[in-house]
């Protein structure tokens, strides 16, 4: 690889490391290239993006910048995943590859300004998608509406209940 294109890589990486809201870190020494196009596919449906560099590359990428702590577990060979929208919905694809494939390792991440353990990336991937947890903050903003309509149309139908009653002992 010339200089200007090992330039080009790592003006890449510094771009994508800038744009992602979560990076996780893997070893994927072992696993054949079809199980690693289909983990590529999945992470590309759920904003995610996986690249293999070379270590020296993405060292350099990331010196002088928030992410330049990671730099120590970039060793042998890494894969590095980018979440670009769902760092929760990101991690849900690799703990789920990662239990069908055990070749997978998990070396680390970095979220919100903090490196985070393999344990911390399947914590995060138990939490709901960001979908969902939006589904129930709407769903709790609107309770108390719908629980006052209900309310208030209960005196209605609790009156409409008597008098059909009282029409119904008339009638008989």
């Amino acid at each position: 690889m010339d200089r200007e294109t090992k330039e080009q890589v790592v003006k890449t990486l510094s771009e994508k490391f800038g744009a992602a809201m979560a990076m996780y870190l893997a070893d994927f020494r072992g696993i054949p290239v079809e199980d690693l196009t289909t983990l590529r596919n999945n992470l590309r449906q759920k904003s995610g993006v996986l690249n293999v560099v070379k270590n020296t590359l993405a060292k350099k990428a990331i010196e002088k910048t928030p992410y330049e702590s990671l730099q120590e577990h970039i060793d042998g060979p890494t894969a590095i995943i980018f979440s670009n929208e769902d760092p929760a919905a990101t991690a849900k694809v690799i703990v789920d590859f990662k239990k069908k494939n055990n070749f997978l390792k998990i070396k680390s991440g970095w979220l919100s300004g903090n490196i985070i353990s393999e344990k911390e990336i399947e914590q995060i991937s138990k939490l709901p998608s960001r979908e969902e947890l939006l589904a129930k903050i709407l769903a709790t903003f609107k309770a108390p509406h719908s629980g006052l309509v209900n309310t208030l149309s209960g005196v209605h139908r609790k009156l409409l209940n008597v008098l059909v009653a009282i029409k119904d002992k008339k009638t008989n």
